[in-house]
């Protein structure tokens, strides 16, 4: 639980730094199938959508889905566009899905 504390804690941090987006990483086993959770707040942009990028590749190359909770996202932009297609194209490759929730 403590490492899952500073897990949070430093993503947040991350993407505090990167223009108002936060970002909570939270793994998660459903019917035989990993998934690491991630709820966005704020935008994600050209100054961020590369850290988005990276944690989202970092995640499929441990084998592991993608759950993106924009419930809180209030803006994204083409770029954001651009990396969730990109990281949607790989976690296919990989048998792995990508799901968004909350999305406006």
């Amino acid at each position: 639980m403590q490492q899952l504390a500073r897990l949070t804690m430093r993503m947040h941090s991350v993407f505090q730094k990167a223009h108002s987006i936060g970002l909570a990483k939270v793994l998660k086993t459903t019917q035989h199938v990993q998934y690491e959770n991630f709820h966005s707040v704020g935008e994600i942009n050209t100054s961020n959508s590369a850290i988005m990028k990276r944690e989202l590749l970092n995640t499929v190359s441990h084998h592991k889905s993608i759950l993106l909770d924009f419930t809180n996202l209030t803006y994204i932009d083409s770029s954001g566009i651009a990396t969730l297609i990109e990281s949607f194209n790989i976690t296919d490759t990989f048998g792995l899905k990508l799901t968004i929730v909350g999305a406006k």
